[in-house]
């Protein structure tokens, strides 16, 4: 029966993907945080997933600056500079409870430099966006890469992979529609990335 608060994310995400209003955006991942801080503290559960509710909060604030960019051109800063914060928390939250895959950290590096190298470089001007997008790209791997060697029960940990799988991947589609203006990625960033929130919504119920 618990498992159908997910409906409740779910409702909002879709005003959000509709509305592209940000109170939706914010509503969609703090109820995701209150059901996760719930469950955390009514069944006892590690304390060390605090960090991915931290990240989650992060993601919160890095919305309200990606969702204002346009009226302010310091906020895609502020913005990737937020969400780094967030990968930040989801790898120590990774590093807590397991190691990284070298294996999958090699492969998603390699990935990622000829994708940054090939399409991404040429088509960025500014060293300062240049430089966050670098670093971004980095932690990006270094947390999804960790998540493979989590070591808590099966389901949690599949969760948790496609969870950060679906946020690098929504993060990538962000890069090809702001930087490459490839516009039929863009219709893919949210659902992907409110999916990603969910799924992190379930994990927890697994932990």
């Amino acid at each position: 029966m618990i498992y159908i608060i997910g409906i409740i994310p779910l409702f909002f995400s879709i005003f959000a993907i509709t509305t592209n209003k940000y109170i939706f955006k914010a509503l969609v991942t703090s109820v995701v945080v209150l059901f996760c801080t719930l469950y955390l503290f009514i069944y006892q559960l590690p304390t060390s997933f605090l960090w991915i509710i931290g990240a989650l909060l992060f993601s919160i604030i890095g919305d309200y600056f990606l969702s204002n960019k346009n009226k302010h051109k310091s906020f895609y800063i502020y913005g990737i500079a937020i969400f780094f914060l967030a990968h930040m928390c989801y790898l120590i939250y990774m590093l807590l409870n397991g190691s990284i895959n070298l294996l999958v950290l090699s492969f998603l590096l390699v990935s990622f430099s000829a994708y940054f190298f090939m399409r991404l470089k040429k088509t960025i001007h500014d060293k300062f966006i240049l430089s966050a997008v670098v670093s971004y790209l980095l932690i990006s791997c270094f947390t999804f890469a960790s998540a493979f060697n989590l070591e808590i029960p099966f389901i949690a940990k599949l969760l948790l992979i496609i969870s950060i799988g679906l946020i690098v991947l929504s993060d990538t589609m962000i890069s090809e529609t702001d930087f490459i203006n490839n516009k039929r990625t863009e219709k893919f960033i949210l659902p992907t990335y409110y999916l990603a929130h969910i799924l992190i919504l379930y994990s927890v119920f697994f932990i």
